[in-house]
């Protein structure tokens, strides 16, 4: 399951992370594998909070932000903007990595696939749309807004305090 989120995420975040900015490849590349793992990451969450595991998670996240900071300040002096984000990449990595090891420890399988995992969906087929829809909804007007001819496609556009503000607001307020 977790394998298809990553992939799924490879297609959506493939179209931002290389058409919609003026970074260099190295950059783009490494904002993509972080988006991939963050997306993997907050998956992974799911299953170790299940198992009630919160202190390995707090070690987990605390030795992961070690790492990222470490990776960011050593790389970042030597290669700039593109090794702050290696070593913030890096770092989410092992993060990925300590959680699939706890997952894979708490729960033993045979087998690598389980397609009964997807058995839920013949029960709950609204749920599923519903949720689709509504994150392809949130998707579809971010697109919209960050290429609206107001804003500039380039990363300061991100960055920028008034769009960001517009943009954003009611997703925190939704969320919260």
């Amino acid at each position: 399951f977790l394998f298809a989120i990553t992939c799924l995420g490879a297609l959506i975040g493939i179209i931002p992370c290389f058409f919609m900015n003026d970074f260099d490849f190295g950059f783009q590349l490494h904002g993509l594998l972080l988006f991939l793992s963050l997306n993997a990451v907050w998956t992974a969450m799911t299953y170790v909070n299940a198992a009630k595991h919160y202190t390995y998670i707090s070690y987990a996240f605390l030795a992961s932000a070690a790492i990222c900071i470490v990776f960011s300040v050593g790389l970042g002096y030597l290669l700039g903007i593109n090794g702050i984000m290696i070593g913030y990449t890096l770092g989410h990595i092992f993060l990925l990595a300590f959680l699939i090891i706890r997952i894979l420890l708490e729960f033993p399988s045979s087998r690598m696939f389980h397609f009964n995992a997807f058995s839920f969906l013949k029960h709950y087929p609204y749920l599923v749309g519903s949720g689709f829809f509504i994150t392809a909804g949130i998707w579809v007007d971010k697109l919209l807004f960050w290429n609206h001819p107001q804003f500039s496609k380039t990363a300061a556009s991100f960055l920028d305090r008034k769009s960001t503000r517009l943009n954003s607001s009611h997703l925190v307020i939704s969320y919260a």
